[in-house]
């Protein structure tokens, strides 16, 4: 396995890898969520490894997944709460006090349009 001399050179190297490998295969804002969460765990595990806490900087393939699938959430998180935001979707709360999203008004006419537009 390759050493590196920083977290950003270890950083870049992993970002070249994903983006000269994959970039038809990732939604372009997904991909910049998936960077951003490597980008974080690399600083976090580099400072870990000088500090002597863990053996290695490396990442794991588990871990690539795990920061794949919280950039998958965190884009999607995003995303909803954009449309609550711009009242496409409305929230409340159930009993068990869970979030429950419906469209307003405004997003069922949205829809509408969008299905409409679609089948042209």
């Amino acid at each position: 396995m390759k050493d590196f001399n920083s977290p950003e050179e270890y950083y870049n190297a992993i970002k070249e890898a994903i983006t000269s490998t994959r970039p038809k295969l990732i939604d372009p804002v997904l991909l910049s969520y998936w960077l951003k969460e490597i980008e974080i765990c690399i600083k976090q595990r580099w400072e870990s490894y000088i500090l002597g806490k863990i053996d290695t900087y490396h990442i794991s393939d588990n871990d690539m997944q795990s920061l794949y699938e919280k950039a998958g959430k965190d884009y999607a998180s995003d995303i909803v709460d954009e449309m609550v935001d711009d009242d496409l979707l409305q929230v409340t709360i159930s009993e068990k006090g869970e979030m429950l999203y419906s469209l307003t008004s405004k997003g069922t006419t949205l829809a509408k349009a969008m299905k409409n537009k679609n089948k042209d």
